[in-house]
């Protein structure tokens, strides 16, 4: 069993981030910002762990952002994933690297939903 994550940084470097970290929230200061160009209109999105997906409907690809982290030593990056035709919503968790999409098949008599569970870094479903 290990405690928490493997660090690139020394135990000094993380006791100087845990001090800045804990001065931003006293003092409610953002310690960075970025901006994002949104599309106008009905979107779906989601935000968590770090990651940010959105999509516009009708859906047709799922735009993912992940911001950068210096606590975990994660890079900015960004990717799209093409989405099925009919994909109606979609939840994730990057702690598990896990993405599901809902997908509602276009016969209207049936009521079924088919669920794909794939990993968050996928480029195709």
């Amino acid at each position: 069993m290990e405690d928490g994550v493997r660090s690139h940084l020394t135990t000094a470097s993380r006791l100087a981030l845990l001090k800045e970290r804990n001065a931003c929230w006293d003092e409610l200061k953002w310690g960075e910002t970025r901006d994002l160009s949104l599309p106008q209109g009905d979107m779906i999105w989601e935000l968590c762990g770090g990651e940010f997906a959105q999509s516009g409907l009708p859906a047709a690809a799922l735009h993912l952002h992940r911001f950068p982290s210096q606590y975990y030593n994660t890079q900015a990056s960004a990717w799209i994933i093409p989405l099925i035709r009919n994909t109606k919503g979609f939840t994730m968790d990057p702690g598990q690297d896990l993405l599901v999409l809902v997908e509602k098949p276009v016969l209207m008599y049936v009521d079924v939903h088919y669920y794909y569970i794939l990993p968050v870094d996928s480029k195709v479903p």
